[in-house]
């Protein structure tokens, strides 16, 4: 296990404000983890960009990383690829190594709705984990995580990164369940695994909260980004699971309706990465 969160990071760069938050987000994780920023704006294969226009992007590129690093005083490489933009921000994350993808996001209500099927497409072809912000917070360390949990998905690797994390940013956890009407052998197994993964947290060392919110809700999205808020979180943890639950729930639609809504930055974690 690294001291650092991070020490290479990938920011997908669109030139539009989103893109500007994220990069900003990125810097202040660069700075604090001693880390390189590797920038990559994707040309549309569909639009057959030929070599004329493969050339003015990458100088448009390398004036914007120039022009950043002197105003965010951290080193930048600029990436300009011909690909297929969901595809390729994985790939190139692979290929140079990078350990996080940092993107910007503005919510899906109406045409933003493009930006949140395109994030939702992004992670769960992502080999590496993806960071999302839309510029309601600057980074400042994670000393409070919200680690959302759900006995019935697999959890160990959320769990296993969120400890890492919060080793690294000597982090408060704060474990977020809701207490659904189940039978007794099914409730004692939930509870169970949640007293497991209390444990699994406070053998690292780290200080963590349980809090169970109690009866069903159609909402359920909603109250973790509530209490994110009253927490002053720095991080939601989430599970980019592209399977059902035993409620039928996609779970990917709960991180496209968190990225709707959340102003605490959204860590999405593949259960293969």
């Amino acid at each position: 296990m690294t001291n650092t969160f991070a020490q290479s990071l990938l920011v997908p760069v669109d030139f539009t404000e989103r893109s500007m938050h994220a990069l900003s987000y990125a810097s202040e994780i660069a700075k604090k983890n001693d880390a390189m920023v590797h920038l990559l704006h994707v040309l549309d294969e569909r639009t057959e960009p030929d070599q004329n226009a493969i050339d003015n992007a990458r100088k448009k590129l390398t004036d914007f990383a120039h022009q950043q690093q002197e105003l965010l005083d951290i080193n930048m490489i600029p990436n300009v690829i011909k690909g297929n933009i969901f595809i390729s921000i994985g790939e190139t994350a692979k290929k140079i190594g990078a350990q996080l993808i940092i993107m910007g996001i503005h919510g899906i209500h109406g045409i933003q709705f493009i930006i949140g099927s395109f994030a939702a497409r992004v992670i769960l072809g992502s080999p590496v984990p993806v960071l999302l912000t839309n510029g309601s917070k600057k980074f400042d360390g994670f000393k409070n995580i919200v680690l959302p949990f759900d006995a019935n998905l697999k959890m160990d690797h959320l769990v296993t990164k969120t400890i890492e994390l919060g080793i690294i940013n000597n982090s408060t956890i704060h474990l977020f369940s809701q207490n659904r009407k189940q039978g007794f052998l099914t409730a004692w197994e939930y509870k169970n695994k949640i007293n497991n993964t209390l444990d699994r947290i406070k053998k690292a060392g780290l200080k963590c909260h349980n809090t169970v919110l109690e009866g069903e809700t159609d909402d359920y999205d909603l109250s973790i980004l509530k209490y994110a808020e009253n927490i002053d979180a720095d991080l939601i943890m989430v599970t980019s699971q592209n399977q059902h639950n035993s409620k039928e729930y996609i779970i990917m639609e709960t991180g496209i309706s968190l990225m709707d809504k959340s102003k605490t930055p959204l860590f999405f974690l593949n259960p293969t990465n």
